[in-house]
């Protein structure tokens, strides 16, 4: 038995599932021998399409966050930086090396980002894309996952989700945080208001107390709905834009330049027919979503890229 195969078997034997898969992905993604190409190429497709890259979280935290290990499922040459996010993405590294000269002085910063805009726009996957330029776990939690009907369920569920980010460098991304943080300023004397603004005051001292291991974003298509004292433990907030027509044809030209470098079927296309459909008021979401649906059928029918007119 060689020394990989023997570290593999120890790995699996004491039941450290992902550091076995973190094992295999490091070994592929390293590998010199070109006749195992093929298979590794195949192992790192199989470990991204069976969530090989989630990262194990305490049971009672399952169904209410998400951990993605970005290095092994987001791919940058497929993602396309406007200059507005490149400019924040500085920005928010500028603050993380603060932060941390901060917590050496024994001062706790939170280096936290609130992101809005239409829905469509990739405030999450820009949150992926922060995480894998860091080199650190991507953490989501959707908060409207965790809306409890019982009374106290829901900031018990934010404590859950708290407890487990205190101490663990990562991207923390908060979904949704029109959720649960409402604008205390319009509630009423109901027995709902008065819940959603103890929700509220839980969300803050949580918020309150994250370390600064952890860059926090958030992220909401109603900036209105949240409580003004919500929104100002957040140092930046950036709006997150439709691209135009220019930017939408660059963000579709780098994800076909790339896919046509690992692809074995045909990825050819009219630029002119893309620049149209650029042209024709779409979001970002939208133009993925349709470069996917187009190599779809191109593989289908083994011929060039057809975009809706």
């Amino acid at each position: 038995m060689n020394k990989n195969l023997c570290t593999l078997m120890t790995l699996v034997a004491h039941n450290q599932i992902d550091k076995a898969r973190d094992f295999v992905k490091k070994y592929c993604e390293t590998n010199e021998v070109k006749s195992d190409y093929g298979y590794c190429n195949m192992l790192l497709s199989q470990l991204r399409r069976s969530g090989g890259y989630l990262m194990e979280l305490p049971p009672d935290i399952q169904s209410l966050l998400f951990k993605e290990d970005v290095s092994g499922t987001f791919i940058p040459e497929r993602y396309y930086v406007s200059a507005r996010e490149a400019a924040l993405t500085e920005r928010i590294l500028r603050k993380n090396r603060s932060a941390q000269r901060l917590s050496n002085a024994g001062i706790t910063y939170l280096n936290a980002t609130l992101l809005y805009g239409e829905s469509g726009t990739g405030k999450t996957q820009y949150g992926r894309y922060l995480a894998y330029t860091m080199g650190v776990p991507f953490c989501y939690f959707n908060l409207s996952r965790a809306v409890d009907s019982l009374m106290g369920g829901t900031s018990k569920n934010l404590n859950k989700v708290f407890n487990y980010i205190k101490g663990t460098p990562c991207v923390f991304m908060i979904d949704e945080l029109d959720a649960v943080s409402s604008n205390r300023a319009r509630s009423d004397s109901t027995s709902a208001s008065s819940e959603m603004n103890r929700t509220t005051i839980s969300l803050m001292q949580n918020l309150d107390q994250l370390s600064s291991d952890a860059v926090l974003l958030a992220a909401t298509n109603r900036p209105e709905l949240i409580d003004d004292a919500v929104k100002r433990r957040f140092s930046i907030r950036h709006k997150v834009q439709v691209f135009n027509s220019d930017e939408l044809l660059q963000m579709s030209e780098n994800f076909l330049a790339d896919v046509k470098t690992h692809a074995d079927f045909l990825v050819e296309y009219d630029r002119e027919g893309l620049a149209r459909y650029c042209a024709s008021g779409v979001k970002q979401s939208q133009v993925i979503d349709m470069l996917t649906e187009s190599l779809a059928e191109a593989v289908e029918k083994d011929a060039a890229l057809v975009f809706p007119k």
